[in-house]
């Protein structure tokens, strides 16, 4: 059995309590329809947990329920992993790093800090590829969220989210590294192969991996598409008026252009296999530049 959609449901768990942690606007919180409903659910988490922490705060409780969550996951799926039934795997860059048989429960635990970090990641990765040169939050809705939810690398200088963005994959990279079998996590990084596991082979393993989000907007888009199809046939403004808002927003500076066919707006379907192309492009060049190391 794989554990994708469970692990992807701790995350978004975990996401939620990642957020309580940030201070946030309270103008955007009240007048930000996304980034209420976000605030909403996740206040809902830590007021359930008040009862335990009792008096803490609540950024504490917070990380304490982050750390908890880290654990239990690394524990279930450990027990799910070594008798043989499930395996976990997480892609980064052109790999799909996988973690099945007898592994350690170290290795276990890293996966799930990773998997999260990884979740992390890529909501930063885009949030720093669309709002690169925006100081403040944005004046629309999807960049206010967008920008409230990358904290706390939203408020580096603009040269610096790049740069940090990179550093996040370098050390996701070398975190799934300690997850081999063969490695033990008290082996340091000296003690390690350095022609395999050079900071300049990290550091491109951690730009593919910011690469890796291009398939998301894809997916993301593609199911937009598909809304905004279903909302001219059932008739749903509101469906229609969040696709539209969703759309112009994954197309950036590309909206300006639209390039229709009749009725048709194939603008979407244009930035999906541009997209493809760049992602395709990037993830070959990345992987030649790693293996020539």
């Amino acid at each position: 059995m794989q554990l994708e959609t469970l692990d992807i449901l701790f995350n978004i768990l975990m996401f939620f309590m990642w957020f309580a942690i940030w201070p946030c606007n309270n103008r955007d919180l009240v007048f930000n329809p996304y980034l209420t409903r976000i605030s909403l659910t996740s206040d809902a988490i830590i007021n359930f947990l008040k009862p335990v922490f009792f008096k803490t705060p609540k950024p504490v409780i917070a990380v304490s329920a982050l750390l908890f969550v880290i654990l239990f996951r690394a524990t279930i799926f450990h027990s799910m992993i070594i008798s043989h039934e499930s395996s976990w795997q997480i892609p980064f860059g052109w790999e799909n790093i996988i973690l099945s048989g007898k592994v350690s429960m170290t290795s276990s635990a890293i996966f799930s800090l990773v998997s999260f970090v990884m979740f992390i990641f890529n909501i930063w990765g885009i949030s720093v590829l669309y709002l690169a040169f925006t100081r403040n939050t944005p004046g629309t809705r999807i960049g206010g969220m967008m920008y409230n939810l990358c904290h706390p690398c939203i408020i580096a200088p603009l040269f610096a989210r790049p740069v940090i963005i990179i550093a996040i994959g370098s050390l996701v990279s070398f975190l799934l590294h300690l997850t081999h079998p063969q490695i033990e996590l008290i082996l340091s990084l000296l003690a390690l192969d350095v022609s395999k596991t050079s900071i300049i082979s990290f550091i491109i393993r951690g730009i593919a991996g910011w690469v890796n989000i291009i398939p998301i907007l894809q997916q993301t888009m593609l199911i937009l598409i598909i809304g905004s199809w279903l909302s001219s046939m059932t008739a749903s403004r509101s469906l229609a008026s969040i696709c539209t808002e969703w759309i112009d927003f994954l197309l950036g500076p590309l909206r300006r252009y639209h390039v229709s066919i009749g009725l048709f707006d194939i603008t979407p379907l244009l930035f999906i296999v541009a997209t493809w192309l760049i992602h395709g492009i990037s993830i070959t060049v990345l992987s030649f530049a790693y293996k020539i190391l």
